[in-house]
């Protein structure tokens, strides 16, 4: 009798609705499935702790690297074909895979390519892919897409779910940048061809909120220690939005600003404009100083452990410029240099250049080694633990279109053999 009683318990619960039951075992492993993906999606966990997670290598976006090698000049290691050109950057995640963004009529896809050159997968989208991936804690891939939408995606290349920021015209060209509550940070341009829009998502793929600027969003969003975004227009402003969506400030440039901001450690926001200068401004969103270095596009600062920054311009120069706004130096290049440089450990500066060069500098701005591809270089530098640089750069023969992800490794140039004389 004391066995009976609880199954007929049970019995009425299940007659009366209160515990569900999945109808086939193929239901139930759905829901299995939905449940798992769920709980890992709330949990967050920000950034994932590699050698290079995701553009300007973390979320105040320094491009700067607690990796490098000691040498005096580059070498190919290896270097992978794709189809399509190549605006995105590389993403370097703890086991050494290397991802990075194509985009032609015929190549959409974001790209997983082990650290020994050999393609892990591709993901395809539909339409090109120009963000940067950023790489979550628990592995997921995060990109956007120029078809309006924005991917996370497994480590194993299988989609887990895909958010809608708009339609065909409005295209993510953004990067994204991960807080440490796991909130995906990037930008739009669109709704419409009239505005730009930074979304803020959750880590399940649901919108958390959204702020609207006046014109497109090229930039990436950056975060401070306090979690404000950061993030520029060609509005011509620079945004500091609350993590709870209202607006701190914005600081009216006399151009657009498709610089990505970069963040230093006392808070100072550091950016470019179409304008021509670099600008510092103070965390309350005034003006500390502003240096003419002439059209900076999408070139990014990078700020080494001393607070010096490094920029490029669309006049070929790479610039130096000490924490108080004073020029060190500049080096000139042959073409426009529309990436952001990276700094490894040792304090050089490797920046690529649309002549086709990838430019190894010292501190003191003498050319250490170059590396010349014959592409166009618009892809930032990525930097791994052994201190070898990943980079793109794009072939634009016609009628192919094409593009390289390069492996360079660091070496000591060692002298040329001693010539044999036969008498």
């Amino acid at each position: 009798m004391k066995h009976i009683i609880p199954i007929l318990i049970i019995l009425l619960l299940l007659s009366s609705g209160f515990v569900g039951v999945s109808n086939t075992a193929e239901e139930l492993m759905v829901d299995t499935e939905e449940m798992k993906q769920s709980t890992v999606s709330v949990s967050g966990g920000g950034l994932m702790n590699s050698s290079w997670p995701m553009f300007g290598h973390d979320i105040k976006h320094t491009g700067r690297s607690p990796y490098g090698a000691s040498g005096n000049t580059g070498k190919e290691k290896w270097r992978f074909w794709m189809e399509g050109l190549s605006h995105s950057s590389s993403a370097i995640d703890e086991n050494g895979t290397i991802y990075i963004g194509s985009s032609s009529n015929d190549d959409k896809c974001l790209y997983a390519i082990y650290s020994n050159g050999t393609e892990k997968w591709r993901f395809r989208t539909d339409d090109w892919v120009m963000s940067s991936p950023a790489l979550g804690a628990d592995g997921t891939v995060y990109v956007g897409s120029n078809d309006g939408g924005f991917y996370a995606i497994y480590s194993n290349g299988t989609q887990r779910w895909r958010f809608s920021a708009g339609g065909s015209a409005d295209w993510v060209k953004s990067s994204p940048t991960i807080g440490e509550d796991g909130t995906i940070y990037f930008g739009v341009v669109g709704p419409g061809w009239d505005k730009g829009r930074l979304y803020a998502l959750n880590p399940n793929g649901t919108k958390k909120w959204h702020y609207d600027t006046e014109s497109w969003i090229y930039s990436s969003p950056a975060l401070d220690d306090n979690g404000i975004v950061y993030i520029g227009s060609n509005d011509y402003n620079m945004y500091a939005i609350y993590p709870n969506s209202t607006l701190k400030w914005k600081y009216k440039t006399g151009g657009e600003i498709g610089s990505e901001p970069a963040i230093g450690d006392d808070g100072t926001i550091y950016f470019g404009s179409t304008d021509g200068y670099l600008y510092a401004l103070n965390s309350n969103g005034t003006l500390k100083w502003r240096y003419y270095t002439g059209y900076i596009g999408g070139s990014s600062p990078a700020i080494a452990e001393d607070g010096t920054l490094y920029v490029g311009t669309n006049n070929g120069k790479i610039f130096s410029i000490d924490y108080y706004g004073n020029e060190n130096w500049y080096f000139d290049t042959d073409d426009s240099v529309t990436a952001s440089p990276a700094i490894d450990k040792n304090g050089i500066i490797y920046v690529g250049s649309l002549d086709g060069t990838l430019y190894a500098l010292g501190q003191d701005g003498t050319l250490r080694w170059k590396f010349v591809t014959g592409g166009n270089i618009k892809s930032s530098p990525a930097i791994d633990e052994e201190g070898s640089i990943y980079f793109a750069a794009d072939f634009t023969s016609q009628p192919d279109f094409y593009s390289y992800l390069y492996a360079i490794e660091i070496i000591e140039n060692e002298p040329p053999n001693k010539p044999s004389y036969r008498w």
